[in-house]
């Protein structure tokens, strides 16, 4: 399992930027291979306006040690055989955030 951290970004007097995340508590099942989506990444303006931006890793879990990647708009797997070394199920932390 993947635990994901988010935060919302708000300027005074602005609108904000809010990260949402299908699903926020996602669940992998070993065997996994690279590029299987985790989970699904969508950047919401407060205002309604089209979020345009990106997304990053940030601290304090960035991408796990490089077990995971972003393609699109995608949280995927990056590194299938650490993960599946492991053989089990455990947490995994990872921080994602959306720039515009």
């Amino acid at each position: 399992m993947t635990a994901i951290f988010a935060w919302t970004h708000q300027t005074v007097g602005g609108p904000f930027l809010n990260l949402v995340v299908t699903s926020p508590t996602p669940s992998l099942t070993l065997p996994v291979t690279n590029g299987q989506t985790v989970a699904t990444l969508q950047g919401v303006w407060s205002d309604g306006s089209p979020f345009t931006g990106t997304y990053q890793f940030a601290a304090p879990n960035f991408d796990h040690s490089g077990d995971y990647a972003v393609a699109g708009s995608n949280l995927v797997v990056n590194n299938a055989s650490n993960l599946n070394a492991i053989g089990s199920v455990s947490v995994e932390h990872v921080t994602l955030v959306a720039n515009q």
